[in-house]
């Protein structure tokens, strides 16, 4: 998880780790004034549901997967960050550009390894993808 949230917090432009929340923060309020804490709330938000959706997608990926190859050695196969990667991470290459597809497959191996870290277990896994997203 923590390699995840460095991952996040790097500015490459910048050569620099920032805190993430508080360079959004700023960003909103130079853009939209008084209103940006508005938008800074809703984007945490986001955030908060798209960790469960990525969650979701993992989670079934990786249960697909090992339902589809059932030998014992496939529940050490990252089936759930495969299939993020191939969903969510190249959904992202359609709509922005390869730069962020690329940070959205690096971003779904940290993902399934958190699930991985958690025992597979929801909550646990939630907090640490959500916590990614957030920090």
């Amino acid at each position: 998880m923590a390699a995840g949230i460095l991952f996040m917090s790097f500015d490459a432009e910048e050569m620099r780790l920032h805190l993430k929340p508080l360079s959004e923060l700023r960003y909103f309020l130079r853009i939209y004034g008084r209103a940006g804490i508005s938008v800074f709330l809703l984007q945490h938000l986001y955030y908060l549901l798209e960790s469960a959706l990525i969650l979701f997608i993992i989670v079934f990926g990786q249960e697909a997967g090992e339902s589809l190859f059932p030998v014992r050695r496939t529940s050490l196969i990252p089936w759930g960050g495969i299939f993020c990667a191939l969903t969510w991470g190249m959904l992202h290459g359609l709509t922005k550009d390869w730069e962020t597809a690329l940070f959205s497959l690096i971003l779904s191996a940290f993902f399934v390894l958190c699930y991985f870290a958690a025992n597979r277990r929801m909550f646990p896994a939630y907090l640490a993808i959500a916590l990614i997203f957030l920090l």
